[in-house]
């Protein structure tokens, strides 16, 4: 890849690595400091799908191994919209990496005579990611993208949402040299090597905490604007003023009404329209998905450092729970080491000591 010397004042974060087969079936790791990992799920290619039969053993052990895992897939599809939605059709069901986390699209070859073509496709493949519940990406280099995409149309819809490369030297580089930075508006994350370790894998720095996406409630810690609405499904809710259940996804039935401090289990979340979804019961019921009407109750935020009891806990070899190493009273405090996800979708915290205990706010308070 050419390599063109700009500066920038880009703010250094988490670094992490992408695979793909050429990876093996447990991927390649480089250093301890790395917080994530994004492989490849497959891709099409012309038209011609292709998958990458590494990619659900890398996503466990990227897992295992505490990282962070995204996916991207291969979009070789120019400017042609079948073939896009041939592509999301075919790989949304297969992804593994929760919802929220990053899927990107890998737009660098086959690209068509039109700009105009070529962006829209992009874009309606970024909106499909975005529909299924994941953070859409689009991945290239600036070379070719300013040669074949109006990636300001990309920023317009999707700010802060490309990941591109350039590479100073094939050189062992561990950290990023922002003097190759690639100048554009709207880069989270920057793939500053090829060569992160001896031997070559690519080494990649976010640049805004999109790569937290999946993993940390899109920090819900933090109030949200009453337009805001959950697009993810945050399992159990609190109503902060009294609610109304409704019969239809338009909320014009009620059936229920519930007053303030209502906990309610949440089953999945229904995209209506734009950026307004419902919260749907296991009954099938509706809630507003609004965020100013129901408080999250799990606490999901990777920055947590220290909970309070303020119930009884136990404590657990394992996220799912099964193997209990004792129960403590309430008032005592656990230094948290990270967040981790069950197979249910439920948050569990894991503690300095490496046992979990329960993420609910009505049993632990945040105290750090």
């Amino acid at each position: 890849m050419m390599t063109v010397g700009f500066t920038a004042n880009a703010k250094k974060n988490d670094q992490g690595v992408d695979w793909s087969k050429f990876q093996g079936y447990s991927g390649v790791y480089a250093y301890k400091s790395d917080k994530f990992a994004i492989a490849q799920l497959g891709g099409s290619y012309g038209g011609t799908f292709i998958d990458q039969l590494t990619y659900n053993s890398q996503v466990s052990s990227a897992k295992s191994h505490g990282l962070r895992a995204h996916t991207y897939l291969w979009y070789g599809i120019g400017g042609n919209k079948l073939n896009a939605k041939n592509a999301l059709d075919y790989y949304l069901p297969k992804v593994q990496t929760p919802k929220g986390s990053i899927v990107a699209l890998d737009y660098e070859d086959g690209a068509s005579g039109s700009v105009a073509a070529n962006t829209n496709a992009i874009l309606y493949g970024m909106k499909r990611v975005a529909a299924a519940g994941y953070t859409p990406m689009y991945y290239s280099y600036k070379p070719y993208t300013l040669a074949h995409v109006d990636y300001k149309q990309i920023n317009k819809q999707f700010p802060n949402s490309l990941w591109i490369a350039m590479y100073p030297n094939y050189l062992v580089t561990p950290h990023p040299n922002y003097n190759y930075f690639p100048s554009m508006d709207g880069v989270a994350i920057f793939q500053f090597t090829s060569t992160y370790k001896a031997g070559g894998l690519d080494g990649n720095v976010d640049l805004t905490g999109i790569t937290d996406n999946g993993y940390s409630c899109h920090n819900v810690e933090t109030p949200a604007p009453a337009t805001k609405y959950y697009s993810w499904n945050p399992r159990k809710v609190k109503a902060t003023g009294s609610v109304w259940t409704y019969d239809d996804l338009k909320s014009r039935k009620k059936v229920g009404h519930w007053p303030k401090g209502t906990e309610f289990d949440i089953a999945k979340v229904v995209h209506v329209a734009g950026k307004v979804y419902r919260l749907q019961l296991d009954n099938g019921k509706y809630l507003s998905g609004r965020y100013d009407r129901f408080k999250n109750m799990y606490y999901c935020n990777s920055k947590l450092k220290q909970v309070k009891n303020i119930k009884a806990v136990k404590l657990y070899k394992n996220p799912e729970r099964t193997k209990s190493v004792g129960v403590f009273s309430k008032g005592n405090y656990f230094n948290i080491k990270s967040i981790a996800k069950t197979k249910s979708g439920l948050w569990e915290l894991k503690t300095e000591s490496e046992f979990y205990m329960t993420a609910n706010k009505d049993y632990v308070v945040k105290t750090k």
